[in-house]
Order: structure tokens, then C-alpha cells, then sequence
């Protein structure tokens, strides 16, 4: 009788690591939220991306400046979202700077949303290094429910242009949608 408390004690005892290392593993493959942006209820990063067919690839290249950087954010549901770049050395791009000294440029910056809203961020040269993008839900219209879907692209020179989809539900909600090499 003791050697089966004993072989069930070392059981649970395995169990409760196996446990504890899949939520240790499970953390270290979400995308950490940039560093001006402060933890949310859901700063989960969005997921695999897919590659954007070529309809999305021409109308997002009608949308904005354009160079060996591009993304873009659109939206057709009547709220302010706001697509957030921070660049490799820490400068981030958005509606609160529209510039970089890199060259990075907000240059569409849709506030009232509805059909065909964007927003655009690139750049001609950009500086290699990692770039992270996210989204903030800023406001929601008086007249229109709240949320709705975005897709984010990215385009870079000698690539394919990826697509995200996310869900934005809540006003000042955030949401990481990629961490990106150049």
C-alpha cells in the first residue's frame, strides 16, 4: 500500500511539471507587445498570416506612399483604429509621429472609419532590424456598433505581401499583430 502512494505521488508530481513547462513553452512563442504599448486584456499576437492575393496586392498599393516597406491597415466599419509601427531602433511611427528620422512615414491616417478605411505606414529605405506592428482601437462611432474586422498588409521588397485578420471588439483595446525582420 505504501509503494502505491508512493508511485502515485511521483505521478502527480510529473504531471504537475509536464503542466507548469507547457504554459512556460506556450508563453515564450507569443510576440512580446512593443515597448510603448502598455499590457491589454489581449495583446496575443494575431496568428500565421496567409499570403494576400493579387485584388488585395493592387488595392493596397493604390492606398498611400509605397517603397521596400509597406503597411497597410484596412477597415470597413465606422471606428478609429490606429496602426502602430515601433522600427529597430525604437522610434515608433503613428498618428502621434508621422515621421521618422529613419524615413518612415504615416501618410494615410483614417479617424472616422467606415467603407474603405486605411491607414499607411512605409518606407522607401528602410533600416534592417525588427519592426513591430500593432493596432489600437481608438474610438468608436456614436452611430455604428463597436468592432469589426481588420486586415493588416505587409510588403516587402522581394517578398510576398502577407495579410493578418483580427477581430478588434473593444474600445482601447490592443492588439499585436506581427514582429517582423527586415
Amino acid at each position: 500500500m505504501r509503494s502505491m502512494r508512493m508511485v502515485l505521488a511521483s505521478v502527480y508530481i510529473i504531471l504537475i511539471i509536464l503542466i507548469l513547462l507547457t504554459h512556460c513553452s506556450d508563453r515564450s512563442n507569443t510576440v512580446e507587445p512593443a515597448e510603448s504599448v502598455e499590457p491589454a486584456e489581449s495583446v496575443e499576437p494575431v496568428g500565421p498570416s496567409e499570403l494576400a492575393d493579387s485584388s488585395e496586392v493592387r488595392r493596397i498599393e493604390e492606398i498611400g506612399g509605397t517603397g521596400d516597406l509597406k503597411i497597410t491597415l484596412l477597415w470597413n466599419f465606422h471606428s478609429d483604429i490606429d496602426l502602430h509601427v515601433q522600427e529597430p531602433d525604437g522610434y515608433e511611427i503613428s498618428y502621434k509621429n508621422k515621421t521618422s528620422p529613419s524615413g518612415g512615414k504615416l501618410d494615410t491616417d483614417n479617424t472616422s472609419g467606415g467603407r474603405g478605411s486605411a491607414e499607411n505606414i512605409y518606407w522607401e529605405a528602410p533600416p534592417t532590424g525588427q519592426y513591430k506592428i500593432w493596432l489600437e482601437y481608438y474610438a468608436s462611432s456614436q452611430t455604428s456598433p463597436i468592432g469589426g474586422t481588420c486586415e493588416v498588409y505587409v510588403k516587402r521588397k522581394g517578398r510576398p505581401t502577407l495579410k493578418y485578420t483580427v477581430e478588434l471588439t473593444t474600445v482601447k483595446q490592443k492588439k499585436n499583430i506581427a514582429t517582423i525582420d527586415i
